[in-house]
């Protein structure tokens, strides 16, 4: 009986682990999604101020 429950404890404590595990990893994943966004966004605004200031240069 104690193997038995044992077991079925062990299943649960499994079951829990994993559904932890992917509750943090969609977390993870939607965390770096918006950290990506973030620097795309940088470098866009970046290489957009690189630009202008290259026509800016060859205009003047």
């Amino acid at each position: 009986m104690s193997e038995q429950a044992s077991r079925t404890t062990s299943m649960i404590v499994g079951v829990i682990a994993i559904i932890v595990a992917l509750a943090l990893g969609w977390w993870v994943l939607g965390f770096i999604r918006r950290i990506l966004r973030l620097v795309i966004l940088i470098a866009v605004v970046a290489g957009a101020v690189l630009a202008l200031r290259a026509l800016a240069r060859e205009s003047n």
